[in-house]
């Protein structure tokens, strides 16, 4: 309580030029999420998908498939100043096969399929995005994307037919127990699929340069895979688990990158000759 006649000390008020600014900032990014998100309700309603591109870029791709549908998003930490070349600018599906409760095949150590097709699968996406392609995988982890089977390979078709993508390459590895001697890569296309045979051709021509191998491009008529979407698709069996010398070499990181890289070169001599 201030004594008879004294004065009322007057408060000073000092602006908080910080806290100002944080607010002007936080109102402004407020706006803009609010702006993006009319927009992509709009174009979801027009039946678009908006895509993630390089450098914070949008690309707007038309599909066909119901609002409910979902396209897994393109990895966002691709170079705002990609590389030229013939896969820059490209959109490719990558799909690594199998997953989950799905192993795929296994060789004599054990080692799972599915494990392996990620892992060369995601050297595949580092490559790809080092040369300036964007990427779409149909899986990014050990689980399988549907809860069955016949649900899981209707996801994967659904996603490469709503993804808009240039071309489509599913990774895999095989086996053949009946003779474990048998070794090296192969690619299968969809039969009567000339850009397919195209394809399975330039990548399995690469990979026979990078490992020394004679494999070769095989039309297959009943992998759902291959007959999913109308771009060129190639299935990649990169090599034997039943042979021990290959499964040994398929499960050592330098392996798989330099199949990961083969396959790259692959596709882009396919681009190249378009």
């Amino acid at each position: 309580m201030n004594k008879p006649g004294t004065k009322k000390p007057r408060r000073r008020y000092r602006l908080n030029v910080k806290k100002m600014a944080g607010a002007l900032l936080t109102t402004a990014l407020f706006a803009v999420v609010t702006v993006a998100a009319a927009i992509a309700l709009k174009n979801a309603a027009e039946g678009e998908a908006a895509l993630p591109a390089a450098g914070g870029l949008t690309v707007t791709r038309k599909v066909t498939a119901s609002a409910t549908s979902v396209i897994p998003p393109i990895d966002s930490e691709q170079a705002a100043s990609a590389p030229g070349g013939e896969l820059s600018g490209r959109l490719i599906v990558v799909d690594a096969g199998h997953g989950g409760f799905d192993p795929g095949t296994s060789g004599p150590s054990g080692v799972r399929e599915d494990e392996l097709n990620l892992a060369v699968a995601q050297y595949v996406q580092a490559e790809l995005k080092s040369r300036g392609a964007q990427v779409i995988m149909t899986r990014n982890d050990g689980s399988a994307i549907g809860d069955s089977k016949s649900a899981d390979m209707a996801a994967r078709r659904r996603i490469i037919e709503q993804s808009g993508s240039d071309i489509v390459i599913s990774i895999h590895m095989n086996s053949f127990e009946d003779d474990p001697g048998v070794s090296g890569p192969l690619t299968l296309f969809m039969a009567g699929s000339q850009r397919g045979k195209l394809l399975a051709q330039a990548v399995i021509d690469s990979l026979n340069a990078a490992l020394g191998t004679d494999g070769s491009a095989r039309a297959r008529d009943d992998l759902i895979i291959l007959k999913s979407g109308s771009q060129p698709c190639v299935l990649v069996e990169c090599g034997y688990l039943s042979n021990r010398e290959e499964e040994a070499r398929l499960q050592q990181p330098d392996y798989q990158k330099k199949i990961a890289r083969a396959i790259c070169d692959g596709a882009g001599d396919f681009f190249s000759r378009q």
